[in-house]
């Protein structure tokens, strides 16, 4: 119950609630905090490890190396991770 995840492609979902359109909203992960700040990329992920209780890896996470890693890892993943999940074909990929 401390997290929400919302599917962009679900009919019902409002782009205009969060003002990105839906390539903006495909290109890195998203997330809203409690207070509804919209954050993007691996602090999403730093945030739903924390609040799962996983703070020690959170905090290394943060180090000025290991961040610079893990930013640079993901903008690559997120370029490429249609691929990499193997949801692209000869007919391209798939947005879901």
């Amino acid at each position: 119950g401390l997290i929400l995840f919302t599917d962009i492609n679900d009919p019902d979902f409002d782009k205009s609630a969060v003002g990105k359109s839906h390539d903006e909203l495909m290109a890195q992960i998203h997330g809203r905090t409690p207070d509804g700040k919209l954050v993007t990329g691996v602090e999403v992920f730093r945030i739903l490890y924390r609040t799962i209780g996983f703070r020690l890896p959170v905090a290394v996470s943060r180090w000025p190396l290991v961040r610079s890693i893990l930013d640079a890892a993901y903008s690559v993943f997120a370029r490429d991770r249609l691929r990499i999940t193997r949801r692209c074909d000869e007919r391209g990929c798939r947005q879901t």
